[in-house]
């Protein structure tokens, strides 16, 4: 579905793979002035879960020189 949305879009969509091998669901490089990071994932009760999605964002966005990223979940 986030796929889907973003495809209507941006044609350019890719997943990004940080240095050290963590991974941010969508990097599309064409929204925004250099690019858009997007994590999605079903909720962030989880603490486990909300750090893993939290740090992988943050990583890759400091990679691209991005202020931050979006996470979005069903709610």
């Amino acid at each position: 579905m986030v796929f889907g949305t973003f495809e209507r879009y941006e044609q350019n969509i890719f997943y990004y793979k940080t240095k050290n091998g963590l991974e941010v669901d969508f990097f599309c490089p064409g929204i925004g002035t250099r690019g858009q990071l997007v994590q999605v994932c079903a909720d962030m009760q989880d603490e486990k879960t909300r750090k893993r999605e939290i740090r992988a964002l943050c990583v890759a966005a400091e990679e691209l020189g991005l202020e931050g990223g979006t996470i979005v979940t069903m709610d």
